[in-house]
């Protein structure tokens, strides 16, 4: 989404929920862009702040390899890839394909404690590339 000023905005990334709630009560992200901890909290805990960062590490491989990093033939497939799989290496092209690897890996690892503690670190890193 594009304000009238033309600054980008990202939305679907979750439903807010009322302040001291445990949850909400329906389901409110797209499943391509939902981290582990959103499809199983029982494995992964819950969401938070970290769930943005890998949501940014999928937009990020996506707009690399022109497609999201887990696909398949229906939710169960690819709830399991999200849950399980590694994504296969968006490959750009380039003398910084090994770090840019290395950001989206961070940014969408299983475990929210491996990812970036924040959108800083994250910026820090993409900083290091040489545009």
């Amino acid at each position: 989404m594009i304000t009238p000023d033309g600054i980008p905005k990202i939305s679907d990334w979750g439903l807010s929920k009322a302040e001291g709630t445990k949850q909400s009560g329906i389901i409110g992200f797209s499943l391509e862009y939902a981290a582990p901890e959103q499809l199983a909290p029982n494995l992964y805990g819950e969401p938070g702040p970290w769930t943005d960062i890998y949501q940014l590490g999928v937009l990020f491989y996506e707009m690399l390899s022109g497609h999201v990093p887990f696909r398949g033939d229906g939710m169960g497939e690819v709830t399991h890839a999200i849950l399980h799989d590694d994504p296969l290496p968006p490959d750009p092209p380039g003398p910084d394909a090994a770090l840019i690897g290395q950001i989206i890996r961070k940014c969408m690892a299983k475990r929210p404690e491996d990812r970036y503690s924040s959108v800083s670190g994250f910026l820090n890193d993409i900083g290091k590339i040489g545009l």
